[in-house]
């Protein structure tokens, strides 16, 4: 679960505030769990669906915030539970 508020510049926008894990509850302050200087840690879990066209699209997009230790003790263990292998990249640059 993500807590925004609103900033006002030229627009008025949604700044994050804090995320809540999904699974259990902790809240996080920043964009990444967290995560303090140059250290990163982010999670992506979501199902996109619809239509998309060169000009256009009609999507809609399910999605859950889930922190880095819900995802290693939690999803991890139950995707490799049910069949599932983790791809893993090196994303150096």
């Amino acid at each position: 679960m993500r807590i925004t508020k609103k900033v006002e510049e030229k627009y008025e926008r949604d700044a994050l505030v804090k995320i809540i894990c999904d699974l259990c509850k902790k809240e996080f302050s920043g964009e990444s769990w967290g995560a303090r200087g140059f250290d990163v840690q982010e999670t992506e879990i979501r199902y996109r669906f619809g239509e998309t066209y060169p000009d256009s699209s009609f999507c809609e997009e399910l999605s859950f915030d889930v922190c880095p230790n819900c995802f290693k003790k939690k999803l991890i263990p139950w995707f490799e539970e049910n069949g599932a292998k983790a791809t893993k990249k090196d994303v150096s640059w």
